[in-house]
């Protein structure tokens, strides 16, 4: 053993689109990058203080959210973003963790959504971007519910 342990963080967004009858009409499974920002704001995570932990996703559309993510980039791209709080879960002893959020009816507009874009977040606005993706548009009618459960995997290099 060379005294180094190799970590890194994978991620995917698993996109469930539901009918008002509650039945799934869409379902798909799109990877994202950590951006700069984002790795900054794991090293603060492990060893900062504080409850400056990553909570929230934000969904985008319009103008510019099929701009393809770039580890540079600070925020989503689109016109248009809605942010939601996200519910954390993690089963100890796994290498992965999860961010659930739920746009219900007439969420995030009571008109079509064209969603494009998905981002998370350690606050309610602002502040930083940890990861962002981008996939082929999910259009969110008014009287649907999008659940997105954004799942982080820890690679340890085994």
């Amino acid at each position: 053993m060379n005294g180094k342990s190799k970590v890194g963080l994978a991620g995917r967004a698993i996109f469930t689109l539901r009918g008002p009858d509650g039945k799934v009409k869409q379902q798909d499974v799109v990877p994202n990058i950590v951006v700069e920002v984002g790795r900054d704001l794991m090293a603060q995570l492990i060893a900062g203080s504080g409850g400056n932990k990553v909570a929230y996703l934000e969904i985008g559309w319009g103008t510019g959210a099929d701009t393809p993510a770039d580890y540079a980039q600070t925020a989503n791209q689109g016109t248009d973003q809605d942010r939601k709080i996200a519910v954390y879960a993690h089963t100890p002893g796994l290498a992965t963790f999860t961010l659930t959020a739920s746009w219900g009816v007439d969420e995030p507009e009571a008109t079509v959504v064209p969603v494009e874009e998905l981002a998370s977040f350690n606050a309610a606005s602002g502040p930083t971007m940890f990861s962002r993706l981008v996939r082929a548009v999910m259009n969110k009618d008014p009287a649907d519910t999008l659940e997105i459960t954004y799942e982080f995997e820890l690679d340890t290099g085994e």
